[in-house]
């Protein structure tokens, strides 16, 4: 073949400007500020209030890896076969009220894992949890949702004070460890095994 010819083997387009353009507004973009969480906290734990959940300032939808090996039992070129998965860390902001009660919440959740007197530690299933998160459209109706499951905070960031910031919201960072996530809808929850613990 000529390198002055087209190459008819490359197809044609398939999708012109005009149509993408159409596609876009029609099913619109996904916008970071419109979303929602649901706490279910620890089955021993304290109940999570709407000013907790309503008080989120950010978080991160959580990821996943596939955890991969190299396939050296191949003829010529090696490749990387799955071995399992991997999930990331989650990561939330919350603004904090004058009586700290976002703070308190989570340091409770926290002390579900151990006796705060002895400091033995609690069974896997009595301090884990779980949290949904929704994003929505301008008309407040959830479009996409993740649950995050046996989830509990591992890390409670530090609270910034200062003579400096007399106009500033006050904030906390909270981390989450969790086991696995699922898109709702699209994956179904893992059967249930034998109780952890007792």
């Amino acid at each position: 073949m000529s390198f002055r010819t087209r190459n008819v083997n490359l197809g044609s387009t398939q999708q012109v400007s005009d149509q993408a353009i159409d596609t876009f507004k029609k099913f619109g973009f996904m916008k970071p500020n419109r979303f929602e969480i649901v706490i279910n906290g620890a089955m021993n734990g304290p109940r999570p209030t709407k000013q907790v959940q309503f008080h989120v300032k950010e978080i991160t939808l959580p990821d996943r890896s596939l955890r991969t090996v190299a396939n050296s039992n191949v003829y010529g070129p090696m490749h990387d076969i799955v071995q399992g998965q991997t999930y990331g860390s989650l990561n939330a902001t919350f603004y904090l009220s004058t009586d700290m009660t976002e703070k308190l919440y989570f340091e409770e959740w926290q002390k579900t894992t151990f006796n705060p007197f002895t400091f033995d530690l609690n069974y896997y299933n009595e301090y884990v949890g779980s949290l949904e998160i929704y994003t929505l459209d301008e008309k407040d109706v959830r479009k996409h949702g993740v649950k995050v499951e046996e989830a509990f905070p591992d890390t409670i960031g530090t609270v910034a004070l200062s003579q400096d910031t007399s106009t500033a919201v006050g904030t906390l960072s909270v981390g989450f460890k969790y086991r696995y996530f699922r898109t709702i809808g699209f994956e179904e929850k893992r059967r249930q095994g034998p109780p952890f613990g007792r």
